[in-house]
């Protein structure tokens, strides 16, 4: 309650630093600003966000603005924990349950990546979360979806984008005003690889035959695609667009170890 055009930001945040939460994560404005008319109101944020700290901060206020109650209201994914781990060492203990935690905060209407910049299923990155939902959830309706999903942002020459749905900027730059994504969008080929294995582990754990072979031709053209880059040798060989694994300075030129 307080008066009109007065200004309530609120930054949201897993940690403090000098006793503040960061407005920017990962060059992500994380946050919500609220105009306020006058008198009494009440305002709910339009899309979730993970924190464990509420920062807010009132601007423009002639007088003061008085807070009534703030409250967090929580969506879950319907999947009961089956899987379950302790040992005398209560530090790995715990560090299952975190892990557990982690993943169930990522499992929406798909597997995402990142669950507070990016919010989208990835081919690699985000995907290994599907180790985390078979140790802890068992066989759950939105794996077989993920790749399901996945196969669809498959392009014509056979790569996998490194994220679907969603849009990217053209490989080597940003997008042209009123450009298309689908001209030459990013992609990481390691990712694909690394789709292709967790299709095979998900068959070899559950074996559902069916779903096997809706994302079989799907795999095929992905494998034409990495016989066409490999050398004389078999081996994969500077692959084009974007090569990557992880966060690690590793050399990904040539017939690279990491990528064979």
């Amino acid at each position: 309650e307080g008066p009109e055009n007065a200004v309530v930001d609120m930054t949201y945040g897993p940690d403090l630093v000098a006793g503040r939460v960061r407005p920017l994560s990962q060059g992500l404005r994380y946050g919500d600003r609220y105009l306020m008319r006058a008198g009494k109101q009440t305002w709910q944020v339009f899309e979730y966000k993970q924190f464990r700290y509420l920062q807010v901060v009132v601007r423009n206020a002639a007088t003061p603005v008085r807070i009534d109650s703030i409250s967090a209201v929580s969506y879950e994914y319907p999947a009961p924990r089956k899987g379950t781990f302790e040992c005398s060492d209560p530090v790995l203990t715990q560090l299952w349950k975190t892990c557990v935690d982690t993943t169930y905060l990522h499992m929406e209407d798909v597997l995402i990546c990142d669950a507070v910049r990016e919010r989208v299923p990835w081919t690699g990155d985000g995907a290994h979360g599907l180790h985390g939902m078979y140790a802890a959830f068992g066989d759950v309706a939105i794996t077989d979806w993920y790749f399901r999903l996945m196969s669809r942002g498959q392009l014509a020459d056979g790569m996998f984008r490194m994220t679907y749905p969603g849009s990217e900027a053209p490989f080597g730059g940003k997008r042209a005003s009123g450009g298309t994504v689908f001209e030459n969008p990013v992609n990481i080929p390691q990712f694909a690889l690394f789709y292709a294995f967790f299709a095979g582990e998900h068959h070899r754990y559950f074996g559902k035959r069916e779903l096997v072979e809706d994302l079989y031709p799907a795999l095929e053209r992905l494998m034409a695609w990495f016989e066409r880059q490999s050398d004389a040798s078999g081996l994969l060989y500077s692959l084009p667009n974007w090569n990557f694994t992880d966060w690690v300075a590793t050399e990904m030129r040539g017939a690279n170890l990491e990528t064979n």
